[in-house]
């Protein structure tokens, strides 16, 4: 197992994976919205990170660019979008709080752990008042 770096021909293989892992990744939107969220960034293209076993992607970590405004300084940050390990990979255990593991799935690497997920919008719809209701864009 080895964590490297992207890969244009990575595309299809981390889109399958995180098809297979996340709910939100599943319909044939899949490809247009690669393009817009991590290829077309206006802040620029992505930060994405892969596990490779033996030639296959076993799972995905990503960051998307993004400006971050401290004081009257404005700079360049990264947030964490989407993270996924293929549920092969994912060892067999008690569910925890931080990344649950699929009953019945054991990993061919015991020593690679379960990726820990980002929240996504429906985690927080309802939750908080968005920017725009405090008179900010």
């Amino acid at each position: 197992m080895i964590c490297r770096r992207y890969r244009p021909d990575d595309r299809a293989a981390v889109i399958s994976v995180l098809r297979h892992s996340i709910a939100e990744w599943h319909g044939d939107w899949a490809d247009p919205y690669w393009e817009w969220k991590f290829e077309r960034n206006p802040h620029g293209e992505a930060l994405i990170w892969v596990g490779e076993d033996d030639g296959r992607i076993a799972g995905c970590y990503i960051w998307n660019p993004v400006r971050i405004r401290l004081g009257t300084s404005t700079m360049l940050g990264a947030q964490s979008v989407d993270a996924a390990t293929h549920s092969d990979y994912i060892e067999e255990r008690a569910s925890s709080p931080i990344s649950p593991a699929p009953r019945g799935k054991t990993s061919p690497n015991p020593s690679l752990p379960s990726s820990m997920h980002s929240p996504s919008k429906r985690h927080f719809e309802g939750r908080f008042e968005s920017a725009s209701s405090h008179g900010r864009p």
